[in-house]
């Protein structure tokens, strides 16, 4: 359905979304509905006009026409899952006058097609990982939740070998905060990556099982749930624990995950669920099962990949071209919850607005076993943050606060 071709008034170029067309769901009614199950879909519109100033100062009306000025238009469509309800909202991204109020015809805009699955799936649960929580008595988790507008339900943070898997209360005082901690543990010292200790046979062979224990009994001794992801991306050959570093295997990986894990549980630290997280391959249908640990390792079954857009020679890359085909392995491999472990965008070589709104109505479409999604929240290769630009940042805020979107936090152990 296209939008009905009338006029809107729309205050500057960062004004607030207007709503309109025909069954518009109103304020009342949606007061009605407890948190409707809505689908989301967005595209950015180029459209041609002629700016004519009116005789009101610092007033000026945009009319369509055939000309070489351009404004930029952010159309959405809202569907109420199991209705026929349906919002459009239009916002003015960029305009010739930006201070100033402007009327936009929509008439051109009626030949936007904005197609939206539905799904009675349940709500995605949505996480981050940040630079310093929660480290910093939880001051950018607090920022982070206030600026998208929703608190996130899986925190993630990395602890390298070189030092203790727990410092503190951080475990307890995430969990008290109605998020899920998970902990990467990566088997490497950051300042001396050419450490051969660090082997998976070394740890397979016992090697490490005085720092493993150790770990075990403070992860016991929290008596919190949370989650472990063991050496991610273990497909990868840029980790220390990947293929051909120190003469890793996939056997020496599978040895080595089981060893750590039996160790946990001998230690009685049965609050720890396990999460096995490959890199995100397009290879992955014949790559991810020599990796696997089985099903008796595993509680959650993972995948890290993002838009590396055109700072790499991959170039720009749609959510269903990065996590399609490990989507398809992970579910031929076994019937356990998906987590996205790592994912984000980059600005170069798209739009990543229009990136993040693919990924909220693709993922519960296309991937249904994805459970949970943890987004990169740091400048690192390149500025993954969802505050990277303006529009960024509105489409992971109506992401952020969709019903879609509002899952609970991550069970350690899952039923089933």
């Amino acid at each position: 359905m296209g939008i009905s071709s009338r006029h809107l008034r729309i205050l500057g170029a960062a004004a607030g979304v207007l709503v309109l067309g025909a069954g518009v769901l109103g304020t009342a009614a949606l007061a009605a509905h407890a948190k409707p199950l809505t689908r989301r879909t967005c595209r950015t519109v180029t459209e041609r006009v002629r700016v004519t100033a009116h005789a009101a100062p610092l007033l000026a009306r945009v009319v369509h026409t055939r000309t070489t000025r351009t404004i930029r238009v952010r159309v959405c469509r809202t569907v109420v899952v199991g209705t026929t309800a349906r919002r459009h909202s239009v916002r003015v991204v960029h305009h010739p006058a930006p201070s100033t109020a402007v009327h936009i015809s929509t008439q051109a805009l009626s030949a936007v097609r904005l197609s939206v699955p539905t799904t009675s799936g349940a709500p995605l649960s949505l996480g981050v990982t940040l630079g310093s929580s929660p480290f910093d008595g939880m001051a950018e988790l607090q920022g982070y939740a206030a600026m998208v507008g929703a608190a996130p339900r899986e925190m993630m943070w990395y602890r390298q070998w070189n030092e203790p898997l727990i410092t503190g209360g951080e475990v307890q005082a995430t969990a008290q905060r109605g998020i899920t901690p998970i902990i990467t543990w990566e088997p490497m010292d950051p300042n001396n990556t050419a450490d051969p200790s660090y082997a998976l046979a070394q740890i397979a062979s016992g090697g490490w099982d005085s720092y493993i224990t150790q770990s075990a009994q403070a992860a016991a001794a929290t008596g919190t749930p949370f989650l472990v992801n063991f050496a991610p991306e273990m497909n990868g050959a840029w980790e220390p624990w990947g293929p051909a570093q120190f003469g890793n295997t996939p056997a020496a990986f599978v040895a080595a995950y089981r060893h750590v894990v039996d160790l946990f549980r001998a230690a009685g630290a049965t609050n720890v669920g396990w999460i096995w997280d490959p890199n995100a391959d397009w290879e992955a249908g014949r790559v991810y099962a020599s990796y696997y640990p089985g099903d008796a390792y595993v509680d959650w079954v993972g995948m890290d990949g993002y838009n590396w857009g055109t700072t790499t020679s991959d170039g720009w890359l749609t959510p269903v071209q990065v996590f399609g085909p490990a989507y398809a392995a992970l579910r031929s491999l076994a019937a356990k919850p998906i987590i996205i472990e790592e994912t984000g965008s980059t600005e170069q070589g798209g739009s990543k607005a229009d990136w993040i709104d693919q990924l909220a109505s693709t993922v519960p479409v296309q991937f249904p076993a994805v459970r949970a999604v943890v987004w990169f929240q740091r400048n690192k290769e390149t500025d993954w943050r969802v505050n990277s630009s303006a529009g960024a940042l509105a489409a992971f805020q109506a992401l952020a606060q969709s019903p879609q979107w509002a899952g609970g936090p991550m069970a350690v152990h899952p039923a089933g």
